[in-house]
């Protein structure tokens, strides 16, 4: 059985004024993140409600640890806290334990 490793930070809190700069920033952000090992996928939604959701897979929580612990990832979350309102809330995280891709 292949298990994936998901973190999902809800609510994204975006200034108004920045959406189209953060959705160009993220897909920039994630030809790099895409480049370190188990990195799966990087999503960002929009609800009908206006809300924004990030959605990201890895092959295991070390490896996404990994990431999230250098400092390109230092850099790229400095960046993107300047196009949101305050600090979204801590994100939730999953083992995907069935499903299909």
């Amino acid at each position: 059985i292949y298990t994936m490793f998901v973190a999902i930070h809800s609510n994204v809190p975006l200034k108004k004024d920045s959406i189209t700069d953060f959705k160009n920033w993220f897909n920039e952000s994630n030809s790099e993140i895409s480049k370190n090992d188990g990195f799966v996928s990087r999503r960002l939604l929009e609800s009908e409600d206006g809300t924004y959701t990030v959605i990201a897979e890895w092959d295991s929580k070390e490896q996404f640890d990994k990431l999230h612990s250098s400092e390109t990832h230092g850099k790229m979350h400095e960046q993107a806290r300047g196009f949101m309102e305050r600090d979204p809330d801590g994100p939730k995280f999953f083992n995907s334990i069935a499903g299909s891709s």
